[in-house]
């Protein structure tokens, strides 16, 4: 069984095609932002070290 040099090429495609890239970058995008925004007004109203935790957890459990 040799691997076909046009697989990783026919996975991008496909990728591409099911809109799963842009999907991802939107997701990746939207938590950077709201990780940023959590961090910045935390820390500017002296909330708790714990409490970025509690912006944190569903985002590792999606």
């Amino acid at each position: 069984m040799t691997a076909s040099p046009n697989k990783p090429s026919r996975f991008w495609k496909e990728l591409i095609r099911r809109k799963v890239l842009r999907s991802l970058a939107i997701y990746a995008g939207s938590a950077f932002i709201i990780l940023e925004a959590a961090t910045i007004i935390f820390s500017r109203w002296n909330f708790p070290d714990w409490s970025i935790d509690l912006v944190l957890w569903p985002s590792w459990t999606a």
